[in-house]
């Protein structure tokens, strides 16, 4: 147990929609006022019973570069002036957001002998290429300790930017709590069954922000070049979420695909996961996925690719597939296997023991217990 209070100083500019629930599952278990939170004035999870909250970013509220800039300084301003009076001995910080403020606020907490953590959700901002490396790699090399998702991202800071294997901690992610009213769920996942003509079809969903890095063109490319799938009227592919980035005209006019292009409610977006026979994760890189552990929560089955820690929960029990790198060919490969093989798709559907397994290894108790591990090693 952390003896001074308050001992840390949680940071996420980004706190809202599904990082706020992240948030909540990581401080939940920490002692009381041990912990004090900064965040975002966008939160909305439920409020943290046993930490302080503070939510002073507001720069997601403006659009003009400038005044978000300025806005984002002023909270950081604000922190720094509350870390002078309480003298907090740990900082742990989720994201970067402007990388020379957050440069020089590390610099600042160096400045005054404070322990720096960072969790590194992704090594690089997605899509980024390598535009950013320089920068990351001089954070990564500066602060005392990095939280990762799994251990193939550890391995890939040690060898991408020669970071020391003895400051990286992987501490899993966990599921997102996205909507919990069970009466609620059951009567919209029936409706959109019905809405959609789905009994006794294999649905597959591909569900959150449709964009190059996870795949979705990709899974467009396989369906659209499988006649097994695309002119199969026993089985039906959902492409649910907002577009960042993809070409939906073609695979529009499939009798047998449903594109809603639109942030869905967490009331639809947990039914349209209990309809679904199997979750689609072919992403090109990625960390760690909190809608893939929200999927296996809901106990539906996933098929991953071999990026990041994507098929780390397979390594426990048998939740899913993975079908290695992601490329067209291998994600219209193990769609038309499941297709073909329904045998085996309803017997990872109904293995209530494996889902229960990898749920319990995941859950956000342990996950909360590994992080306060880490703060009382630093105290």
């Amino acid at each position: 147990m952390i003896l001074m209070s308050p001992s840390v100083f949680y940071i996420d500019p980004q706190s809202y929609s599904n990082l706020s629930r992240y948030d909540s599952g990581v401080l939940q278990n920490m002692p009381e006022n041990s912990v004090v939170f900064y965040g975002s004035s966008l939160w909305d999870a439920s409020p943290l019973r046993n930490t302080g909250m503070n939510l002073v970013f507001n720069y997601n509220k403006y659009r003009n570069p400038a005044i978000k800039g300025f806005s984002y300084l002023s909270s950081v301003f604000k922190i720094a002036h509350d870390i002078i009076k309480d003298r907090p001995k740990v900082v742990h910080i989720q994201w970067l957001r402007l990388f020379p403020i957050d440069w020089l606020f590390l610099k600042f907490l160096k400045s005054r002998g404070i322990k720096m953590i960072f969790t590194a959700h992704n090594i690089l901002p997605h899509d980024s290429g390598t535009k950013f490396e320089s920068e990351y790699r001089r954070y990564y090399q500066t602060v005392d300790r990095i939280i990762v998702h799994s251990p193939k991202t550890k391995e890939e800071l040690i060898g991408k930017f020669g970071i020391d294997a003895d400051k990286i901690n992987v501490i899993p992610h966990g599921p997102l709590d996205i909507y919990n009213n069970e009466d609620e769920v059951r009567q919209r996942t029936e409706q959109l069954r019905r809405q959609y003509s789905l009994d006794g079809k294999i649905v597959f969903c591909s569900l959150g922000i449709q964009s190059p890095y996870k795949g979705t063109d990709l899974l467009i490319d396989a369906w659209l070049g499988s006649p097994e799938l695309k002119d199969n009227r026993s089985c039906h592919l959902f492409i649910v979420g907002r577009n960042d980035g993809i070409d939906y005209s073609k695979i529009k006019a499939v009798d047998n695909v449903t594109v809603l292009d639109e942030r869905v409610s967490d009331l639809d977006f947990t039914s349209f996961l209990r309809l679904s026979s199997v979750a689609l994760f072919p992403y090109r890189t990625i960390s760690q996925s909190g809608a893939l552990f929200t999927a296996i929560q809901n106990r539906t089955p996933v098929l991953v690719s071999d990026a990041g820690g994507l098929s780390d929960p397979l390594s426990y029990a048998k939740v899913g597939w993975c079908l290695g790198q992601a490329s067209a060919a291998n994600i219209a490969k193990w769609l038309c296997r499941l297709v073909e093989n329904q045998d085996e798709l309803y017997s990872v559907q109904k293995d209530t023991d494996a889902f229960d397994t990898v749920n319990r290894i995941y859950s956000w108790d342990h996950i909360s217990d590994m992080t306060l591990d880490l703060y009382n090693s630093l105290l």
